[in-house]
């Protein structure tokens, strides 16, 4: 299956990583009609004269073409100039329903140090939460795909938008590539009693994931253990390349306007400490977006 992987733009070395790594993605897999979208936010017109010339939109599509040339890769470029009151993170996610991309690569600076996590800001933040897209937050720590193997680290809760997680992960994959995937648990909780009938549980699910990856583990959490702190530990010791995360999407109603809608969405403590944190790129899957292609946006 032909993927269309977007690329948020704006001149700057963050987009120059997500650039970078989207067209490693795409080459990787060397799926014919595999193609990326170049999308970029235009300011106000008033704005515009403002911009160095080495960012306008113009400039930008002329180099970011000229990447994909020397590439050798198909490039659809898409601009738009952002609405009065619209976030440049909104107008983003706005791109990608128009684009009908399939993964949006950001770009993030990542954690700077152990006591100095990222804000990733609205412009980063908002596409996490409203995108209808799967979205890398590429980290200036992060490993350009290449030809060599890629270690993926999928956590699940046993929900459906976990499972599609791996199933989202798995298209994305090339020979070569492991799977990892891992079940954070506090011991019993969540699995009704202690003793047998807890060793059952991990048996079936451990025999469930052994068919999707090569390798599951369970991931304990004592107390006092902040979840994202336990799975940081897992990817850095792991190793891993990209963390993936499922995110069960925008549940929107047409009878709620678009800040009612925005202020339904919620990351999640624990996905949002580990975008921050996380040295990796980071993956945030999406279960199901309802009624953002049509009238969300209008």
């Amino acid at each position: 299956m032909a993927l269309n992987v977007g690329i948020g733009i704006d001149g700057s070395k963050l987009s120059d990583m997500a650039q970078a790594f989207a067209a490693g993605l795409v080459k990787r897999r060397g799926v014919k009609g595999d193609k990326l979208t170049a999308m970029h936010i235009v300011p106000q017109p008033d704005k515009l004269e403002l911009v160095p010339d080495h960012l306008k939109p113009e400039k930008l599509e002329g180099d970011t073409k000229a990447f994909a040339a020397k590439e050798e890769l198909e490039l659809d470029w898409l601009d738009e100039v952002r609405e009065k009151g619209m976030k440049t993170g909104e107008a983003l996610c706005k791109l990608t329903v128009d684009a009908a991309v399939d993964f949006t690569c950001v770009g993030s600076w990542g954690r700077k140090d152990p006591d100095d996590p990222d804000h990733l800001g609205s412009t980063g933040s908002e596409p996490l939460k409203l995108m209808n897209c799967g979205c890398f937050v590429v980290k200036n720590t992060s490993r350009i795909p290449d030809d060599g193997p890629v270690r993926w680290l999928v956590s699940t809760d046993d929900s459906d938008y976990a499972i599609k997680a791996i199933k989202d992960t798995k298209s994305l994959m090339k020979e070569g590539d492991t799977l990892e995937v891992f079940f954070p648990t506090s011991g019993t909780v969540g699995m009704r009693t202690a003793g047998t009938e807890v060793d059952s549980f991990k048996a079936r699910k451990a025999a469930k994931y052994e068919q999707m990856c090569d390798t599951f583990t369970f991931l304990l959490k004592e107390s006092g253990d902040e979840v994202s702190d336990v799975i940081i530990k897992q990817v850095e010791s792991s190793e891993a390349d990209v963390l993936v995360i499922a995110h069960k999407g925008l549940t929107y109603s047409y009878q709620h306007s678009y800040a009612e809608a925005i202020e339904q969405v919620h990351l999640g403590s624990v996905a949002t400490s580990l975008v921050r944190k996380a040295k990796c790129t980071v993956l945030i899957t999406k279960g199901r977006v309802d009624g953002l292609k049509e009238g969300m946006w209008e």
